[in-house]
């Protein structure tokens, strides 16, 4: 009620302002956006999706597989046929590009089989898929480094790219 209240009081103002507000349950999101809400969220689905999707990906589900059920999900919930998604849309293909391009650090054991090479030499990104785009090096952090670093025994490296791509990283490293 309280939400109603101020969406009711406020929208009068600036017809124009984006509200987002939290639902109780499914059955009062259609009433939010009938009075003009920009954005309903509902924290038990949220919840619910987060737990699946752990879940799912501890099962080595692939995360594209996963964000198509979430955002599937979401869509049928959230959306109101009565208003304009196309901007909650694009929003969520950004953040799920973003959440699709995993990253793992990986600590270089001391004696590992990239030792003084660098990434150009390694040939990384064609032989595995992943990218480096930091490393931890003695207390330093290196963002994005180039193709001329070279890799030492307990650097911290920061990787991204599919499971797949993650996994043949480490099996590079550990070609001993």
């Amino acid at each position: 009620m309280t939400a109603r209240s101020i969406v009711e009081t406020v929208r009068p103002l600036n017809p124009d302002i984006h509200s987002v507000v939290r639902a109780e349950s499914a059955e009062h999101i259609q009433s939010f956006y009938d009075i003009g809400v920009y954005m309903v969220v509902q924290p038990e689905l949220e919840a619910g999706l987060e737990i699946a999707r752990q879940a799912l990906i501890h099962l080595h589900i692939p995360i594209n597989v996963i964000q198509t059920y979430t955002d599937t999900v979401r869509q049928k919930l959230y959306a109101s046929p009565s208003r304009d998604n196309s901007d909650y849309q694009v929003i969520q293909q950004l953040k799920n590009a973003r959440d699709m391009l995993e990253m793992t650090w990986v600590h270089l054991p001391e004696k590992n089989a990239i030792n003084g090479k660098s990434i150009r030499e390694l040939d990384i990104r064609q032989k595995t898929g992943a990218s480096i785009v930091g490393v931890m090096h003695g207390g330093a952090f290196i963002p994005n480094p180039g193709p001329d670093y070279r890799f030492e025994g307990l650097d911290m490296v920061a990787v991204i790219g599919t499971a797949d791509n993650r996994e043949a990283f480490n099996d590079l490293v550990m070609s001993v």
